[in-house]
């Protein structure tokens, strides 16, 4: 049986800002368990968590700053509204163009993560290209980043994973497989534009980078597509449900 399936919502941001309950209720129809937020388009968590139970759904995660000292409490506070348990956080491109940024950039992430954890928290990190286009010493920022945040987890973008290092996606989910509690699948073409395609239809060996995960560890399994304006995103997001659920790679609602 897969695990249970979300939606990562920022390339939809146009059409939450537009009609914010609307736009969630169409995601719920096609079946998706969860949704992952990256910003509630101005509204309070407190307005956000009703409509979100009366749409049956889940909030499988949200993207934050790094909270710090004087934020923590607010992201805790988020996360308990909303109820998930793994707020989420990107990295800047420019923070990771040398080596002592990579390592600074290490340092602030676990720093974050003690934070999040002595709350009942974890705290995962969300990656992109860049992470896996810079290097130190030889390794990958993703890698040391890794190592020297040990209490930080990976929300893998396995296309990112792919498109940025030219490595196989497969290996670097199993290598990670006990630090990756969300998945984020996400499929293109890995030419230089980085194309589009909804999730089963692109490069990448989708039932092999599921099965690389560790069950026992891995949640959610959360699409998430590369933004095309030619595209309709929503079509995209229903395509990609239809493929991981069919393949029995993912768990929907049915």
């Amino acid at each position: 049986m897969g695990k249970p399936i979300g939606l990562q919502l920022y390339p939809f941001r146009e059409a939450l800002a537009a009609d914010f309950e609307r736009s969630l209720a169409r995601i719920a129809d096609m079946g998706y368990v969860a949704v992952e937020f990256l910003g509630l388009q101005g509204h309070s968590p407190e307005s956000v968590a009703p409509i979100v139970d009366k749409l049956g759904l889940r909030v499988c995660a949200s993207h934050v700053s790094p909270p710090t000292e004087e934020t923590v409490e607010s992201v805790v506070e988020e996360a308990r509204v909303l109820q998930y348990t793994m707020p989420v956080a990107n990295t800047d491109r420019a923070t990771l163009e040398a080596e002592q940024q990579v390592r600074e950039t290490a340092a602030h992430l676990q720093r974050a993560a003690a934070l999040l954890k002595e709350r009942g928290l974890r705290f995962a990190l969300h990656n992109h290209w860049w992470e896996f286009r810079s290097r130190v010493g030889g390794r990958f920022a993703y890698d040391v980043i890794m190592e020297q945040a040990p209490d930080l987890y990976s929300e893998l973008d396995v296309y990112w994973a792919a498109y940025g290092g030219n490595t196989d996606a497969v290996e670097v989910v199993a290598a990670y497989r006990d630090r990756i509690p969300l998945l984020h699948v996400k499929d293109g073409t890995l030419e230089d534009s980085g194309a589009h395609t909804p999730v089963g239809s692109g490069a990448l060996d989708i039932p092999a980078i599921i099965a690389a995960t560790d069950p026992n560890v891995v949640e959610w399994l959360i699409v998430d597509l590369l933004e095309d304006p030619e595209a309709d995103m929503f079509e995209s997001a229903r395509e990609s449900y239809r493929y991981l659920t069919a393949e029995g790679l993912a768990e929907g609602r049915g």
